[in-house]
């Protein structure tokens, strides 16, 4: 029995469902997870702890959180912070278990568990009640992060802005640049590997996955770890760009979610700024950065009719690595500026991230 009260480690194997089972009847655990290491080998990972306390610390990774019938009353206020779906092992199956959660029955068949968390694991209607919660009711925002021109400061500003957003909302950051390093606090160092496989099953488990798969970043938000294999996100086409966008707005516990595209635009891209609340624009003082941007408007204009969407509306504009006092007399475009940003005389990213998220950059535009 993979036993978790003092240490606590990610399997290296392919498993296909991650189990958290907290309960005080280990003698009934020790036999459950027997049978599943004997029959079920590289499906299913049982992991087993005996207190809620030290379960709030494992939940990380975990797709399917199981408690007994003993901790029904204590995890009723804990729901909210559970990033996964949760069941409760029952003597007896009632039609109404507690707070709506499933039941399994505690006393059949190892099989017929085994098939019952499957079931589980790959309904995506079951994600945890989370998603209704009162906290959920806010107003949405997607912020989508671009620029035609590289060396602009696009994934640092994106940063600092979700970093400037999470001191007052749940936020969320989604990085879709192959090139990207974002460290995460802990657990998932590379989430969005998670994300990739659950749409390449086409097994109807992206909802599970856009919640377990979640970490906390060094800057205080939330996002997926970067890509072992960062060629991989290639794989990554126009329809799975709509199932993991549809998959955003079902987060509704993250108010702000914000996403770096950098400066790729094709058509899986088009889908991010399509389905975006607003596109903002990062460009330095260079004139090269001036000219590529309204070869940006140029293009999102052409896309507009070609696809019938309204993009152009959606453009504001962060000016970036301003050497100099702002003056926004010398903007002669129709788009509104949103914020500026000095010249930061660093090249650590970390830093440049909080002292921009610390000051009024941000100062026009909605966290």
């Amino acid at each position: 029995m993979n036993i978790v009260e003092e240490n606590y480690e990610e399997s290296d194997g392919d498993m296909w469902v991650k189990v958290l089972y907290c309960t005080k009847d280990q003698e009934y655990a020790e036999r459950l997870t027997a049978f599943f290491d004997a029959e079920y080998t590289n499906k299913i990972e049982l992991n087993v702890c005996s207190s809620m306390e030290r379960a709030m610390q494992l939940l990380q990774g975990i797709d399917i959180f199981l408690l007994g019938e003993e901790f029904e009353d204590e995890i009723a206020s804990r729901l909210r912070l559970i990033p996964c779906p949760v069941a409760v092992m029952v003597e007896q199956v009632y039609d109404n278990g507690a707070n709506n959660m499933m039941q399994i029955e505690k006393y059949q068949r190892a099989d017929l568990i085994y098939r019952k968390l499957l079931d589980f694991y790959a309904a995506g209607s079951k994600i945890k009640k989370t998603r209704q919660d009162n906290e959920s009711q806010k107003k949405q925002k997607i912020f989508v992060f671009t620029s035609a021109n590289g060396g602009n400061g696009t994934t640092t500003i994106a940063r600092a802005f979700a970093r400037k957003c999470a001191t007052y909302e749940k936020t969320l950051y989604l990085d879709l640049d192959m090139y990207s390093m974002l460290q995460m606090e802990d657990g998932q160092q590379h989430g969005i590997d998670e994300l990739i496989m659950a749409l390449k099953s086409r097994r109807n488990i992206l909802s599970l996955k856009m919640n377990s798969a979640i970490a906390k970043c060094v800057y205080g938000f939330y996002s997926y770890g970067t890509c072992v294999n960062p060629i991989d996100l290639l794989e990554i086409n126009v329809e799975d760009m709509k199932a993991l966008m549809d998959e955003l707005a079902l987060l509704g516990e993250y108010t702000r979610i914000v996403i770096d595209i950098g400066t790729a635009l094709t058509e899986r891209e088009l889908v991010a700024l399509s389905r975006a609340d607003e596109i903002i624009y990062i460009m330095d003082e260079r004139d090269i950065s001036v000219q590529k941007f309204g070869k940006f408007t140029e293009l999102l204009g052409a896309l507009e009719k070609r696809e019938h969407t309204k993009l152009l509306r959606k453009i504001s504009v962060f000016r970036n690595k301003v050497n100099r006092d702002y003056d926004n007399n010398n903007w002669s475009y129709d788009y509104e500026v949103r914020g500026w940003a000095p010249y930061v005389p660093t090249e650590e990213e970390a830093e440049i991230v909080e002292r921009v998220a610390a000051s009024d950059s941000f100062h026009n535009l909605e966290v």
